[in-house]
């Protein structure tokens, strides 16, 4: 019988994961999958139950939520070869959909059964481990903004859920309308796959993205050329501009069009480095992963 730890998200709990009248541990039970339920409130939880897996010969991680339990369980793995696998139930479920996976719960039984293993690639910001889309500027306020409003007041979680993914695109434009500062100087310095030597630039932008795939917030098409399985990260310069210059990019970002490079500067990395004249957010996975004014990937 194979063992799984589940990990279900706070944000997930409210959400009964049904195939026809079976929950998902009665399917798992059914299948002779031996379950372990956990529902952390704090990354210590994650942590401590992912350690007492790797010595229990639990076989894999069933995550129940979306891409922020997906970070807080890669990060609680510290490397270590332990499969995750993902029913999705979060706000955009970037990871998931990157993936191609089916939202079924008997699709999910299928994977569990075949258990073919799929490696993909992790960014790594300052010892932090996340595996979408990061960054800082606008999009970090964007993200953040929506991660407070889930925290703020019973409805808005509810407006949240009702949004879906269509919410990060609203929150990033109630940033550039009302946030002042919108556009700030950083230095780059990144170096280029099978390239020893460093490349170094001073730039004004009103945001980075660093990315590890290509759609941001469901279907927003930030860097279409990025894979999780090249070895390599694009980093996302976004040109500095008016408020109503962003705007249009982010209108043409929810119609489904890639962005140009009117919009974008765009470089290809394996390591790079950020510095930023103060100290500022850094978001991945949609989470705040780190404050500081340097950044290294």
């Amino acid at each position: 019988m194979k063992s799984l730890l589940v990990v279900v998200s706070q944000f997930a709990r409210c959400t009964r994961w049904r195939s026809g009248s079976d929950s998902l541990e009665s399917l798992l039970a059914r299948d002779h999958f031996r379950t372990r339920f956990l529902y952390p409130r704090a990354q210590a939880e994650v942590e401590e139950a992912i350690q007492e897996s790797l010595g229990d010969g639990t076989q894999g991680v069933v995550i129940v939520g979306g891409d922020g339990t997906v970070t807080q369980v890669i990060t609680a793995l510290h490397g270590n070869p332990l499969p995750v696998t993902i029913l999705p139930a979060g706000t955009a479920n970037d990871f998931f959909r990157e993936l191609g996976f089916s939202s079924d719960s008997t699709e999910l039984l299928a994977r569990l059964r075949v258990g073919r293993i799929r490696g993909v690639d992790l960014l790594d910001v300052n010892g932090r481990r996340f595996c979408t889309i990061g960054g800082l500027g606008l999009p970090a306020y964007g993200a953040l903004s929506v991660s407070r409003w889930r925290k703020a007041h019973r409805l808005l979680a509810s407006s949240i859920k009702v949004l879906g993914a269509s919410v990060y695109p609203v929150s990033v434009v109630v940033n550039i309308l009302f946030r002042p500062g919108i556009n700030s100087k950083i230095e780059l310095t990144y170096r280029v796959p099978r390239d020893s030597v460093e490349s170094h630039l001073e730039v004004s932008t009103s945001g980075v993205l660093i990315a590890n795939q290509g759609c941001l917030a469901g279907r927003l098409r930030v860097s279409p050329e990025s894979r999780n399985d090249d070895g390599v990260f694009e980093i996302v310069l976004i040109r500095p501009g008016t408020r109503t210059n962003l705007l249009r990019m982010i209108f043409k970002l929810v119609k489904g069009d890639s962005l140009s490079s009117s919009d974008i500067t765009l470089y290809q990395a394996s390591e790079a480095r950020l510095y930023c004249p103060q100290p500022c957010v850094f978001f991945g996975d949609g989470e705040l992963l780190e404050t500081a004014a340097e950044f290294r990937l």
